[in-house]
């Protein structure tokens, strides 16, 4: 009998340990936050803050003695570079010179023959132009009013020039945008 009762009161104080451990619990708080900036997100990118291909801006195929302006925009796969803004985004838009650029101008170049060529925040050369080391432009009254995607605002054009020689053209020109 005496066994017996030692090993009930050992069961039962087992059962009252493991019964205690259950029965503890720790609490408190945790914080959770997120902040939410008016920005923009150009077409084909998912992170804002990533390098982007801002396309490529074609003015396609002329003579030497073409004799009327020439006009292209940034486009992807057929489809111009857009951008996504939130409502209320100050977009400014940094255009660098090109890698071709003397005394003021940009210019494509094939060998050592060049072509000059302007940049603009609307089409045929219409609103302001991208000057070569100039800085940012403001753009924020591009950025539609609720917000919502409009095309980049970088427009081309080359103008009719003398002595231009047959030749495959290129330059190549950072863009920088901050909201």
């Amino acid at each position: 009998m005496k066994h017996c009762n030692r090993w009930l009161g050992m069961g039962a104080a087992v059962a009252l340990i493991a019964g205690s451990a259950a029965q503890a619990s720790v609490s408190g708080s945790m914080g959770v936050q997120l902040q939410l900036e008016n920005g923009c997100i150009v077409s084909g990118s998912t992170d804002p803050l990533s390098a982007v291909d801002f396309g490529t801006m074609d003015f396609g195929a002329a003579p030497t003695i073409f004799t009327e302006n020439l006009h292209a925009q940034a486009m992807i796969s057929g489809s111009t570079v857009q951008l996504e803004c939130s409502a209320g985004a100050a977009l400014n838009i940094l255009v660098g010179s090109g890698q071709n650029a003397s005394g003021g101008v940009r210019r494509m170049a094939a060998g050592g023959n060049f072509v000059q060529y302007r940049l603009f925040t609307q089409p045929n050369g219409g609103g302001v132009e991208y000057s070569v080391g100039g800085g940012a432009l403001n753009l924020s009254a591009t950025v539609p009013g609720a917000g919502g995607t409009f095309d980049l605002p970088v427009h081309g054009v080359v103008a009719p020039q003398a002595g231009l020689a047959a030749g495959n053209y290129s330059d190549l020109v950072s863009i920088t945008l901050t909201f």
